[in-house]
């Protein structure tokens, strides 16, 4: 049988110009049973919606004993065992456990080994689960080490490892320019977890959040909230917005009404106040199809809501009648879109005039 290659390998070989190359996705376990999940998929749903599940006796046993196998240097032992161990309890839900059980029991392990046995688990581990438990054994150490840096690094560029490797550069020493790279480097669930680690601490990367904070190949939703706040946005609605800003705002607040997978605009505070001062600026830009779109959530919204500011609706329904709207709307409904609001407008769309 054909021994697996590294992870850590894998990820190396597609390495090209900063980033993994497109399409990139970590090899499967091959035996034709599983249910295939993208990269950090399965991670992302356990850490937004799962319950923690505790770890049982039998757990507790496996863990302890992989650690005292890596305590001592037997790596491929350790390696076996954390992978026995991730078929159970994967990383992302025990990663407490095992970080607790060390700190509590240190002195049974010596740092220097345990330090080599986690960054061999991290680049020579075939097991995704095994690479997972390298990466947080590795958190503690709060290490310096260049090299170890750069594997870290490394591993984060998979989506699999992202949230991993931000908890390891929350120790670092300028450990936030890492995340915020990462942030910008990855697509998927990788950069929702890093956005949500990312300090806003300059106005570049604010204006990256503001601009880029919700675009990401899994749902704009579960990084909205995070993007209003860092973004500063409420801040930045009190002045005048470029029509850039303003576009970004709208996409912002789409993902914010549309609260399907987490707390979207229920988390906002003063939303009414601020979505008003956001629809209030439109009249100084030519919107697209899309400005239009986040006014129509908007009013649903607002309707749906029954909210207290009658303002709000009757803005919404004057931005929507303007013949600017109308003529956008005939235009993208050539293409399908704007579907929503050319019915509301009463603008017939090319797949309705055919059954006429």
């Amino acid at each position: 049988m054909e021994e697996k290659r590294a992870i850590f390998e894998c990820i190396q070989n597609a390495y090209i110009g900063g980033r993994l190359e497109k399409g990139f996705s970590l090899p499967t376990d091959g035996n034709g049973m599983e249910i295939s999940f993208a990269d950090g998929a399965l991670d992302g749903i356990t850490y937004f919606h799962a319950a923690k599940r505790q770890l049982d006796d039998a757990g507790k046993e496996l863990m302890v004993r992989a650690l005292r196998y890596a305590g001592d240097g037997y790596v491929k032992e350790a390696d076996e065992a954390f992978a026995e161990l991730g078929r159970e309890f994967r990383a992302i839900v025990i990663i407490d456990d095992l970080q607790n059980y060390i700190r509590s029991y240190g002195g049974d392990f010596p740092p220097k080994t345990l330090y080599q046995s986690a960054l061999s688990l991290m680049m020579r581990s075939a097991d995704r689960e095994s690479v997972k438990f390298g990466l947080s054994i590795m958190e503690l150490f709060k290490f310096r080490d260049p090299g170890t840096k750069e594997v870290v690094r490394r591993l984060g560029m998979c989506d699999e490892f992202t949230i991993f490797s931000v908890w390891n550069m929350l120790t670092w020493n300028g450990g936030n320019r890492d995340i915020f790279r990462l942030a910008r480097t990855v697509r998927g669930w990788g950069r929702i977890h890093a956005l949500e680690k990312l300090k806003p601490e300059t106005e570049g990367i604010r204006d990256w959040i503001l601009f880029s904070g919700v675009d990401n190949d899994v749902s704009p939703n579960y990084s909205a909230l995070t993007a209003w706040e860092k973004a500063d946005v409420p801040a930045r609605l009190k002045g005048e917005l470029t029509q850039e800003e303003f576009e970004a705002v709208g996409r912002i607040v789409r993902a914010l009404l549309d609260e399907g997978p987490v707390p979207g605009i229920s988390g906002v505070d003063d939303a009414e106040e601020n979505l008003l001062r956001f629809l209030s600026q439109s009249d100084r830009f030519t919107l697209g199809i899309d400005d239009y779109e986040a006014v129509l959530d908007i009013y649903n919204w607002a309707v749906r809501e029954e909210v207290k500011n009658p303002e709000i609706t009757a803005k919404c329904a004057a931005v929507m009648a303007s013949d600017g709207c109308s003529k956008t709307v005939e235009e993208a409904v050539k293409t399908g879109r704007g579907v929503s609001l050319a019915r509301m407008l009463g603008i017939t769309c090319p797949d309705e005039q055919q059954n006429v």
